[in-house]
C-alpha cells in the first residue's frame, strides 16, 4: 500500500502541476474557466490512476517481473521510483494532500474571482 501511495501521488502531483498555468491562463473573468478547471482535476486524477497502473496489474496476478519492466517507465517511472524508494506512505501522502491543497485553494480562489467579478468591483 505505501508504494501505491507514492506512485498515485506523484502521479496526480504531475498533473495537477502541469495543467495549472492552463487554469491560470483563463482565470480572467469574463472568461467560464469551469470546463477548464473540470479538465484539470480530471488529468489530474487520470494521472494518479496511469501512475499505479502496474500495481494495479500486480494485484490482479500478473507476475512482478512483468511490472517492473523497463517498459512500464511509462506510467510515470514506476520501476525506477520502486527501485529509488523503499516504502514512502509518508511521501505519498504528502504529495497527494499537496496536490490536493493545491487544488482546493485554486478553485476557491477562482470561485472568489468569479464572485467579486459578478459583484461587480474591478478584477
Amino acid at each position: 500500500m505505501a508504494d501505491l501511495m507514492f506512485h498515485f501521488g506523484c502521479g496526480i502531483a504531475a498533473g495537477t502541476v502541469a495543467g495549472l498555468p492552463a487554469v491560470l491562463r483563463h482565470a480572467r473573468p469574463p472568461a467560464r474557466v469551469s470546463n477548464i478547471a473540470a479538465a484539470w482535476l480530471l488529468s489530474a486524477w487520470a494521472l494518479g490512476l496511469w501512475a499505479i497502473a502496474p500495481s494495479l496489474l500486480r494485484a490482479i496476478g500478473l507476475p512482478s517481473a512483468i511490472s517492473a519492466a523497463p517498459c512500464m517507465n511509462i506510467f510515470f517511472f514506476h520501476p525506477l521510483l520502486d527501485r529509488l524508494e523503499n516504502g514512502g506512505m509518508l511521501k505519498g501522502e504528502m504529495l497527494t494532500s499537496g496536490a490536493f491543497l493545491l487544488q482546493y485553494l485554486t478553485l476557491a480562489w477562482l470561485i472568489a474571482l468569479r464572485n467579486r467579478a459578478a459583484s461587480g468591483h474591478q478584477v
